[in-house]
């Protein structure tokens, strides 16, 4: 009698040859077979996934993570931040130059602003937009070295000069001899001029004369009587003039500069020269009178302002501002620049006139520095 056990292993065998006729063919390798078998083997036990679950929807039958796995590539490979809304607008335009360049025919910066201007000799003096003064040219005798102090106009003479103005006492500096920079006390002026060493001054309330210093060619003692508004003085013979009265000159008339003019009705603006005068009366006609037919001969211009010196005379037009000269012009100081202005003096062979702005432009002989506005 055959033990069972046989039995039972020809019955696996049996069973397990037509197992594996089911299996497909992969040759005589064994080693093929088994990890395939192997692996059968382990499908049977559960199995734990280490890839992250991806979320497919509620409608999948996939389950959906709590919360994401955090993301542990290095930085380098993380995908790039999503551009901006909009790109950066490009560079602004450069900013303009601090100031544009003037165009080509512009007018030249003007200088330093001024407020009075007065010629003397050879040097010149002008009051300051602040009312300071400022001197320069022939500097012997302390004549371009004036006082500090605020002030509104200029006497200017040979070698000194005298700095007023409405309610300001006059100070005088320069040549002091013979009391040509000694005003009297107390004493306020509404105009004043000065020539070679005397100075005279309308009193500012009364507006009569008042003469200090030399008494050359009785320029002191023989100052009319009555009440002026303007007054003029050029070395040694003076001019007044007012609404009411006709116009009076005295002093020095050996050339016939203080005989006045009979044409004149009444007066307003006196100019008195080395050797002649001229004055601009009620109805603005202008009149010279003197030694010479070169500077009595008037354009025929209407006038607002006029200043004689040694040998020309120069006037401020009506019309347009503009100024006109008239006899000497050795020096250049008959050729006046160009432009509007609104105050004019003559020194001995140069001039000076203020214009709108406030600039001083002078013309003529500068062999002193007289015409190097600073």
């Amino acid at each position: 009698m055959k033990r069972p056990t046989t039995r039972y292993l020809l019955a696996f065998s049996a069973l397990l040859g037509g197992c594996l006729d089911e299996f497909p063919t992969f040759g005589a390798d064994v080693q093929a077979v088994g990890p395939l078998r192997d692996a059968t083997v382990d499908d049977a036990r559960p199995r734990v996934d280490a890839r992250p679950v991806v979320d497919r929807g509620p409608d999948t039958g996939a389950p959906v993570d709590a919360a994401p796995l955090p993301d542990t590539r290095p930085a380098q490979d993380a995908a790039p931040p999503p551009p901006d809304a909009a790109p950066p607008p490009p560079d602004a335009a450069p900013p303009p130059p601090d100031a544009a360049p003037p165009p080509p025919d512009a007018s030249p910066p003007p200088g330093a602003r001024y407020r009075y201007v007065a010629a003397g000799e050879e040097h010149t003096c002008a009051v300051r937009s602040d009312r300071t003064i400022a001197c320069w040219g022939r500097p012997d005798n302390g004549r371009t070295a004036p006082p500090p102090g605020q002030f509104d106009k200029l006497a200017i003479g040979q070698a000194h000069g005298c700095a007023y103005g409405d309610f300001i006492l006059p100070v005088c500096w320069g040549r002091p001899d013979n009391g040509r920079t000694s005003p009297p006390d107390l004493t306020w002026f509404r105009d004043m001029a000065a020539g070679r060493s005397t100075t005279c001054g309308l009193e500012a309330l009364s507006g009569e004369v008042v003469c200090f210093g030399d008494d050359y060619q009785s320029l002191v003692t023989s100052r009319p009587e009555g009440s002026y508004a303007r007054i003029s003085l050029y070395f040694a013979h003076a001019c007044v003039a007012s609404f009411v009265d006709q116009v009076k000159c005295w002093g020095r008339g050996s050339e016939g500069q203080t005989e006045v003019s009979d044409a004149l009705l009444g007066g307003t603006v006196p100019a008195a020269g080395r050797f002649h005068s001229c004055a601009i009366d009620l109805v603005a006609d202008t009149y010279c009178w003197g030694d010479d037919d070169a500077l009595t001969a008037v354009p025929a211009q209407t006038f607002i302002e006029v200043a004689a010196g040694e040998t020309n005379t120069c006037a401020i037009r009506l019309l347009d501002g503009g100024i006109t000269c008239w006899g000497g012009d050795g020096d250049g100081q008959s050729r006046p620049p160009n432009g509007r202005f609104v105050q004019i003096t003559v020194g001995e062979a140069h001039a000076c006139a203020l214009r709108e702005d406030g600039e001083v432009l002078c013309w003529g002989k500068n062999d002193r520095g007289q015409t190097d506005v600073p």
